[in-house]
């Protein structure tokens, strides 16, 4: 579970290739790390969400989370 947190830093750390920079960019700013770190003011960029935005991130992705774990209990007859 921890590496689906931290792939896209870690991937965006090896992007090298100036073909892939605004995704680099893209994944250094919206990466669950970076999210988190705009609270303490520790970003990983200077640029992308600040303020609220990223809660309601991080918030939007556990619920989505979440309803997919109830919808896949839900299907398995466990």
């Amino acid at each position: 579970m921890i590496g689906v947190v931290l792939l896209p830093l870690v991937l965006a750390m090896f992007m090298f290739s100036e073909s892939l920079a605004d995704l680099q960019q893209a994944l250094f700013e919206y990466s669950i790390p970076s999210q988190l770190a705009v609270f303490y003011d520790a970003s990983v960029t200077q640029s992308g969400p600040s303020g609220w935005d990223p809660l309601w991130i991080v918030a939007g992705v556990t619920a989505v989370v979440l309803g997919g774990a109830f919808l896949a209990l839900e299907k398995r007859d466990v």
